[in-house]
């Protein structure tokens, strides 16, 4: 099976500690900002990871208080 990629919008000023979280889940996904300005990344997830990168955008969500949009195809406001 192939990685999927995914696509998080978050708040800008999160995106940093965004991605050094997921670093910490060694090979749980790979992270690369596609728009800083629109506070856009893209996640490449490999097989059997889904879940729990989903769990770990849940709980961040929570924990900040804030929403993270998942999205599993590119975003329109990519376009």
């Amino acid at each position: 099976m192939r990685s999927r990629f995914w696509y998080v919008e978050l708040p800008r000023d999160k995106i940093a500690l965004f991605q050094w979280i997921l670093g910490a889940y060694d090979g749980l996904a790979q992270f690369r900002t596609i728009d800083r300005f629109k506070a856009v990344v893209e996640l490449m997830v490999p097989p059997g990871n889904e879940a729990d990168v989903e769990a770990v955008i849940k709980a961040l969500s929570q924990e900040w208080n804030c929403p993270l949009k998942l999205h599993f195809s590119r975003p329109g406001c990519l376009e």
